[in-house]
């Protein structure tokens, strides 16, 4: 708060309001909600908050009591197909302020995996908004400008939590919501059908609005050097327990783990099981078993290890966090990385484990051991190098595309950094293959694009301009 408290309206700045709370919820009496709320209140209030307070409710008559407290005004957040009229004649049941709708949608996140991508008609959208406009309501688009989950920022949700706690999905990179401007910046249809929907109640500012950013177009970038996970090791901190620990009991956030051990006298086959949070790749001396855990489709439990040849192999696990739920989550459980508790194969516990901590932010990639790469069919999960140019004098933004018209040149799961900056994840279950490539992080002359893959190694990738997204289940394509 103290950040926040110069930056309010009456001392200058641009603050008009603080909200409570984002989202009242049901699942607990209205007293406490209302209990809670006035906590939160009196905590702005004590630390220095004198501008406008709002509590947030959707139009429930369970929901808008319990965010009614004194000292506050209360805003609705609602859809597109939310009846408008019923919406506002409930909230008069209970209240006489002013009317706004603090959150509306123009349209939702992707998730990935969930196809297809999530869109809404730019008219539906326009005319919805003037149904609000029309109850002399403010309206706060949520969000006018998608933007993006750079590096490994992006959340998730549990959509079916309290029925099923495995229900799981993370938030793609592109944090589109279908917004009137996109990630790139540029004004879409669904921007210029809102103005024109403004524009009938309030005068548009003069002069025209700005044009789509020059996008530049880079070419295929080949990847010329390959690093086996496995084989660089050594440049991650290793810890030693008998029981595997998460990640943040290993003092860090984001990226994965690798959670190794020695089997002994291996030789039936087995089930492995144990808790992922969120997405584990499972190996036996470097060779591939199977996936589990939340991110996996089917929300597998377990996974059959064949033995090999060796009676006495090394087990591998590289556990990825897939991002934490911000919404419909009980408790904190779901917010730990890693395995949870402990791993048994064929009902005997496994002990005697190392830690291999990756939040992979801080990779020297000068000390990661680099072999030339040719194109050959390897196997992940692997580091991979390239570099581009870039002609012009003052890059462009530019998008970033992990498949290309041949299936066989598509790329798996993994990340991409160009010239050090983690520009988020790409997945080819969809719906999003192309990455956004800011300006700011090109330069002009030679650039550097280094690529993790976990599962599917390829061997370019193509950073020509428009920004297309493509969703891809086995042999087919869909272009949006």
């Amino acid at each position: 708060m103290p950040l926040l408290v110069p930056l309010q309206y009456s001392s200058g700045g641009p603050i008009i309001d603080f909200q409570i709370e984002d989202d009242t919820d049901t699942d607990i009496p209205s007293s406490e909600t209302q209990k809670y709320y006035i906590y939160l209140r009196d905590a702005l209030r004590k630390r220095g908050v004198t501008s406008l307070l709002n509590t947030l409710a959707f139009p429930t008559p369970l929901e808008i009591p319990a965010a009614l407290i004194p000292g506050a005004w209360l805003a609705l957040e609602f859809t597109y197909d939310t009846p408008v009229f019923a919406a506002f004649d409930l909230l008069r049941w209970f209240y006489s302020g002013p009317l706004m709708v603090m959150e509306f949608y123009p349209a939702w996140f992707d998730c990935e995996g969930q196809l297809p991508h999530q869109t809404l008609d730019a008219t539906v959208f326009a005319n919805a908004v003037d149904n609000v406009f029309r109850h002399n309501s403010s309206i706060s688009i949520y969000p006018v400008f998608g933007g993006t989950n750079f590096g490994f920022s992006n959340g998730a949700e549990h959509p079916n939590y309290i029925i099923d706690i495995t229900s799981y999905c993370a938030v793609t990179t592109t944090y589109d919501f279908d917004a009137p401007v996109n990630e790139a910046g540029d004004a879409t249809e669904k921007f210029f059908a809102l103005r024109e929907v403004i524009g009938r109640y309030v005068p548009l500012p003069p002069g025209p609005v700005p044009a789509p950013s020059p996008k530049g177009s880079y070419g295929t970038i080949q990847m010329t050097q390959y690093a086996p996970l496995f084989e660089n090791l050594h440049l991650f901190v290793i810890t030693s327990s008998a029981q595997p620990i998460n990640m943040e009991k290993l003092g860090y956030g984001f990226g994965y783990i690798m959670y190794s051990t020695q089997l002994h006298s291996f030789t039936s086959e087995a089930d492995l099981r144990m808790i992922v949070q969120d997405k584990a790749l499972i190996y036996l001396d470097g060779l591939y078993q199977g996936a589990m855990g939340w991110a996996v489709q089917d929300n597998l439990d377990y996974v059959t290890i064949t033995p090999s040849s060796n009676p006495n192999p090394r087990l591998d696990i590289l556990v990825e966090n897939k991002g934490r739920p911000s919404g419909e989550v009980i408790d904190f459980s779901s917010a730990i990385k890693g395995i949870r508790g402990n791993v048994q194969l064929g009902g005997v516990t496994l002990t005697g484990w190392r830690h291999y901590s990756m939040p992979m932010s801080n990779l020297d990639f000068n000390q990661i051991k680099w072999t030339p790469y040719q194109g050959a069919v390897l196997q992940a999960p692997a580091f991979f190098r390239g570099t581009f140019a870039v002609p012009d004098a003052v890059p462009l933004h530019t998008f970033l595309l992990t498949n290309g018209w041949d299936l066989w040149d598509n790329w798996g799961h993994g990340f991409v950094m160009i010239n050090g900056f983690n520009l988020g994840r790409f997945s080819n279950l969809g719906p999003q293959r192309t990455l956004y490539v800011p300006a700011s992080v090109l330069r002009s002359g030679a650039n550097e694009v280094f690529v993790f893959e976990s599962e599917v190694p390829s061997n370019i990738v193509n950073m020509n301009g428009p920004n297309r997204t493509v969703s891809s289940i086995g042999q087919q394509l869909w272009w949006t």
